[in-house]
């Protein structure tokens, strides 16, 4: 995940963004779940698929025109 995030920043939030992963214990359920506020408007990502295919959706949408 660190490498991906180097290589394909995500959404620069105005103020705030949260990214959380959680992983049961002993399991390979996965819930990941990307955040982010601009302006008045939040954004969010939520999957349980792989984390990765998370970042990468999140890292492919666009910042919306000032």
């Amino acid at each position: 995940m660190i490498t991906f995030l180097y290589d394909n920043p995500l959404p620069v939030p105005r103020s705030k963004g949260i990214v959380y992963l959680d992983y049961e214990p002993g399991g390979e359920d996965v819930v990941m779940v990307i955040r982010w506020q601009d302006e008045e408007m939040v954004y969010q990502v939520k999957t349980t698929r792989s984390s990765l295919e998370a970042l990468e959706v999140t890292a492919s949408l666009k910042q919306p025109s000032e």
